[in-house]
């Protein structure tokens, strides 16, 4: 990733380089991948930025080769060409272009949930289906891993290929420390099991640690909604984890078991094309008095965030507005301020705040 980074920053920072990069990708890129002619830099707090970089970069590596090469011979600028060399001699290894081929390979199935977890008003449960089919897509790839990663060797193959390099597994001893050992002479399996493999099994246990507790809390309110009153596979556990979870907000056991079993008798009698599927319309279609623990639940259940993205855009709105002049601004301007930013959507009657500023002023006629 930092390798990435470097020769993303090494490419911009120039207009020369920028040409000529340019002109590589023309020549070196073929189909819709050529109208993209630059790199984009690694963010290194957006995650969506941060999918796009690498796969462009993976998409214009060709190019990227093609570029530190000439520049490489600029023999009039001794510290470019020592620059892109070191560069170059990085991108050459078999290592580094098998590894961002298959970040490249990922990031392509993980980029709709980054993206996904940017929006606001997300249904949690379409969120939590959505992160179990990409998880399953993961798990298939796994499975399925010798197919997968031979369609992924096929380009660095053909490349050492077209110039005549072979192919070479990094130098190996008996006694490896900084690195597994893999007994295979064979590149594609050396690599299969020493980069594909583990950056899979990685990947997919990331995303189960990041998302199982979300999704087994969730699991419990999943009987709540009318459309899956049916579905909920074990009511009384769930039902039991529900009152030990949520015990401080809603009632005792013995008011709240009856209450829930009256709640789901109440939706299995009606059609089910006309019941609310979502957390929302549960939340509208109860009655507060009648079913007043549900209604508790299903408001901790709409107001469970999917991600921290909707809390974390106050800091980069605190950023644009905290400038040097409004360096001495009190705490309730600013939240207005906060609040003005944040909801730009929202009709302003400017005659009516200057009207009612002056009616608020004692001031001299």
């Amino acid at each position: 990733m930092a390798t990435i980074s470097d020769i993303c920053v090494f490419l911009s920072r120039s207009a020369q380089r920028v040409s000529i990069f340019q002109d590589n990708v023309e020549r070196e890129v073929s189909g819709s991948a050529s109208s993209r002619q630059k790199l984009k830099p690694i963010s290194a707090t957006s995650w969506v930025e941060r999918h796009d970089s690498i796969i462009i970069f993976g998409t214009l590596l060709p190019a990227v080769v093609s570029t530190l090469e000439e520049l490489q011979r600029e023999y009039k600028q001794v510290e470019l060409a020592t620059k892109a060399t070191t560069l170059l001699n990085s991108v050459q290894k078999c290592t580094f272009s098998i590894a961002a081929l298959v970040m490249q390979h990922t990031s392509g199935i993980t980029l709709p949930v980054s993206k996904l977890l940017q929006k606001k008003g997300l249904d949690i449960f379409a969120v939590i289906e959505f992160i179990d089919s990409v998880l399953d897509i993961l798990r298939q790839n796994r499975s399925n891993c010798e197919n997968i990663f031979h369609k992924i060797f096929d380009q660095p193959k053909n490349e050492c290929e077209k110039y005549d390099a072979p192919l070479l597994i990094p130098r190996r001893c008996k006694s490896q420390m900084f690195r597994d050992h893999y007994p295979s002479d064979d590149p594609e399996h050396f690599f299969r099991e020493a980069i594909f493999v583990p950056y899979l099994d990685h990947l997919i246990v990331e995303m189960e640690d990041r998302f199982f507790h979300q999704n087994q809390k969730c699991r419990s309110l999943w009987g709540l909604i009318p459309k899956c009153c049916d579905a909920s596979l074990n009511p009384p556990q769930d039902l039991e984890s529900l009152l030990e979870i949520y015990q401080e907000d809603i009632g005792p056991r013995a008011a709240v078991v009856p209450e829930v079993q009256r709640w789901v008798n109440k939706w299995k009698k009606e059609d089910v094309s006309t019941v609310p599927s979502s957390a929302i319309g549960a939340l509208c279609a109860c009655h507060a008095g009648i079913y007043s623990n549900v209604y508790i639940l299903l408001t901790i259940l709409d107001t469970l965030p999917v991600s921290t993205a909707t809390s974390e855009r106050s800091f980069s709105t605190m950023r644009r507005l905290k400038t040097y002049l409004r360096s001495s601004i009190g705490n309730k301007r600013m939240t207005r301020l906060a609040l003005l930013s944040t909801h730009k959507s929202r009709q302003i009657d400017r005659e009516k705040i200057v009207n009612d500023f002056v009616a608020s002023r004692n001031c001299r006629s």
